[in-house]
């Protein structure tokens, strides 16, 4: 399962790449909440892909399938909180961009 691997990474690199331009855009709070929630999301997705993948190799043992059942669960109400937070600050951070230009 090399593909969920990559995703998990993939994912991380996300989280690092909208943290750091919710810093870059801290002038402009709406974006700066845009860019958390997408952070938000990928964090989640991180979660997810790592428990998916500790399922994978240490299934077995009971102790890594009580954890990777609680990272599902932590990564999904991410998943689903910072998407509903994308939506919410999604038309105000594109008001607040026309305002600006």
């Amino acid at each position: 399962m090399q593909i969920i691997g990559l995703l998990t990474v993939l994912s991380a690199f996300l989280y690092l790449f909208y943290k750091l331009k919710s810093f870059r855009v801290k002038k402009f709070p709406y974006r700066q909440r845009w860019a958390n929630s997408k952070a938000s999301i990928a964090i989640g997705f991180f979660l997810i892909f790592f428990a998916i993948n500790q399922l994978y190799h240490d299934g077995d043992k009971m102790l890594y399938l009580v954890i990777s059942i609680i990272f599902i669960i932590l990564g999904s109400a991410n998943v689903v909180l910072g998407y509903r937070a994308y939506r919410f600050f999604l038309p105000k951070a594109i008001e607040e961009n026309e305002q600006q230009s």
